[in-house]
């Protein structure tokens, strides 16, 4: 697998017969591989994250209950291999933030790296996400964030990190909580921790049904206010909003229904300003 870089035209160095006039922007580019060395195989799922305060790119190949992994401190010019994936992690579906430490954190007074970096993934009897206090270098031991009655059901989403530290994992979850897999479908739920991920709390959208085949996502804006976007069990994709950390959850909306979307699959939520978010998924 390929890591490459694009560097759109009005980025590049101009000719030296050029005008100083600003260039247009215009879908030229260039585009370099700049793979690395550990990266490279042909293994499971392929993901790469940027931190945007540092600009620190992360790589990750999947591989058992481990990962490939590197970081890029220079766009990829040179690559370091760093420790991801603890013993106890799982072999499916990971995913990769950095983020702010909560305030008060033990951990954020180490100074190794501005953010905490997470590295979360699934298995079939549970699922783990770990963090790494030096910025990848070295990998914690994976903290089980999903219940273990519901550890066979739905997708877990990839997490996100608000702006006061608060870690968000999304999940797509088949089981009434407490309850076990009992044959019904419970609710979609957003597993938060408040401590840098040593404990977490599921936290269900009341008004959802969880169960369905694609893993939820969540954006947070700059206030904190958190919007997932999910696929209910009908097929439907909706957005639910919640200003307080999934304790409550508002304004669950069926996204698609204006334009008559019975089926979808894979939403993805970004948000900016505390009033602007959007989802993106595919429909029919």
């Amino acid at each position: 697998t390929q890591a490459n870089r694009i560097t759109f035209k009005e980025n590049l160095p101009a000719p030296a017969d050029a005008l100083n006039d600003t260039l247009p922007e215009s879908c030229d580019a260039q585009w370099e591989d700049k793979s690395g060395l550990l990266t490279t195989l042909n293994s499971l799922d392929p993901l790469m994250y940027t931190d945007k305060v540092t600009g620190r790119t992360f790589n990750s190949q999947l591989s058992g209950a481990n990962s490939l992994f590197e970081y890029s401190d220079d766009d990829g010019e040179t690559w370091i291999p760093g420790q991801i994936g603890p013993a106890n992690g799982g072999a499916d579906h990971q995913g990769m933030v950095t983020g702010p430490y909560p305030e008060g954190s033990p951990f954020a007074a180490l100074g190794l790296y501005p953010n905490a970096f997470y590295y979360c993934s699934q298995s079939v009897a549970a699922a783990f996400c770990a963090r790494s206090d030096d910025g990848g270098q070295t990998q914690g031991p994976g903290f089980v964030f999903k219940n273990f009655d519901c550890a066979a059901g739905g997708l877990h989403g990839h997490p996100q990190v608000a702006p006061d530290g608060t870690l968000y994992i999304p999940d797509s979850s088949q089981c009434i909580l407490g309850t076990g897999l009992d044959g019904s479908s419970g609710n979609v739920i957003a597993h938060v921790s408040t401590d840098a991920g040593v404990t977490f709390e599921a936290r269900p959208i009341p008004t959802s049904v969880g169960g369905a085949g694609s893993d939820p996502s969540i954006g947070i804006a700059s206030d904190g206010t958190a919007y997932m976007c999910y696929e209910n069990a009908d097929g439907r994709t909706h957005v639910a909003v919640t200003k307080d950390r999934g304790l409550t959850w508002y304004n669950d909306t069926d996204i698609g229904a204006a334009a008559g979307l019975v089926a979808t699959r894979f939403p993805a939520a970004i948000a900016g300003d505390p009033d602007r978010a959007a989802c993106a998924f595919l429909g029919t």
